[in-house]
């Protein structure tokens, strides 16, 4: 019976054109050292991570690639909802995080400050009225140029401010999959594996009627 499982295995990974690689195990403490230098920071230690995962067996490595990999889901839901880049912070990813992060404070506190000088310029433009009709002028109706200049400066901020909290929210929901998928390729590199190495098949156990998963490697 486990002749036949493993046949069955190898011939799922012939149809997608991939064979079992074998090789060394490294030990439980080499394995989780190199987790570590993932998670602390694959970009910075990935030299670090290049030399030691030669120690791994196809079989860690792959192991190690599922255990540490990201996907966008959290980092989108959060960043299209919330915004500020929790998204992006919760998923590891700082610059984009601190990207969207001050984009959108940068925005919102120009609409704030557009929406102060708008608020500002309509007291003072009632003020200028209500002195005019006091005083008997006949030019009451006409807004005094400091009114103007300010609501022209509150309009041109809030529109500012509106396009920039637009385009750093799209940044930080576009981002969520971009940081994903340039993580997940430079995690493969650092453990000498490729996209298209990686396979996964199904494993039959006919006699304790159970099945599973088992990740092959293209060579």
């Amino acid at each position: 019976m486990k002749k036949f499982i493993l046949v069955l295995a190898i011939a799922f990974a012939a149809i997608n054109g991939t064979v079992f690689a074998q090789g060394t195990e490294a030990s439980s403490d080499e394995y989780y050292s190199i987790k570590n230098l993932i998670t602390t920071d694959l970009f910075e230690n990935s030299s670090v991570i290049k030399e030691k995962s030669a120690s791994l067996s196809t079989a860690q490595k792959v192991s190690l690639y599922d255990d540490t990999k990201k996907m966008p889901w959290l980092a989108f839901g959060l960043n299209t909802v919330v915004g500020f880049g929790i998204g992006s912070f919760v998923n590891g990813d700082k610059v984009g995080g601190r990207n969207q992060l001050v984009g959108e404070i940068l925005g919102y506190s120009f609409l704030g400050l557009g929406y102060g000088l708008e608020i500002a310029a309509g007291i003072r433009a009632a003020n200028y009225v209500s002195d005019s009709i006091n005083s008997g002028s006949s030019s009451y109706t006409n807004i005094d140029t400091t009114s103007e200049i300010l609501m022209a400066t509150g309009v041109g901020l809030m529109v500012g401010g509106g396009i920039a909290l637009t385009a750093y929210h799209i940044y930080g929901i576009v981002r969520a999959f971009t940081f994903t998928a340039n993580y997940n390729e430079e995690l493969q590199k650092s453990l000498g594996i490729t996209s298209n190495q990686v396979t996964v098949v199904p494993v039959l156990d006919f006699k304790n009627q159970n099945y599973g998963f088992a990740g092959v490697i293209q060579l």
